[in-house]
């Protein structure tokens, strides 16, 4: 698969949610950095997630794992559900974006 094909993929799984922001007209180039952003934020906001649930000793040994390491285990065996929170978050924050927009949108029509 090229980066072509796999951007247009990228971009297709969030077409819903850019017909809702009025974002549809942008150009696959915007979509794919619009992208980029949002999941830039949404890891963001996992990982804060996530260090929030540890205690300082968990803390330490996170900071201390190497770059290859199996995190997802790391939390597992701590009762903590990497996927799961990764969706939650990945949900309210589209929630987020989709209000925002209607308040703006809102706002703007005064």
């Amino acid at each position: 698969m090229t980066n072509n094909e796999q951007s247009g993929q990228n971009t297709q799984m969030y077409d819903e949610l850019f017909a809702k922001l009025g974002l549809s007209n942008l150009s696959e180039e915007e979509k794919l950095k619009r992208v980029e952003e949002m999941q830039e934020v949404v890891e963001g906001r996992v990982f804060l997630r996530l260090m929030s649930m540890l205690n300082d000793d968990d803390k330490k040994k996170f900071e201390e794992m190497a770059e290859d390491a199996d995190f997802e285990a790391f939390f597992k065996e701590r009762g903590i559900d990497v996927e799961k929170i990764s969706f939650e978050e990945g949900v309210a924050y589209r929630e987020e974006l989709i209000y925002s927009m209607g308040f703006i949108a809102g706002k703007m029509e005064k």
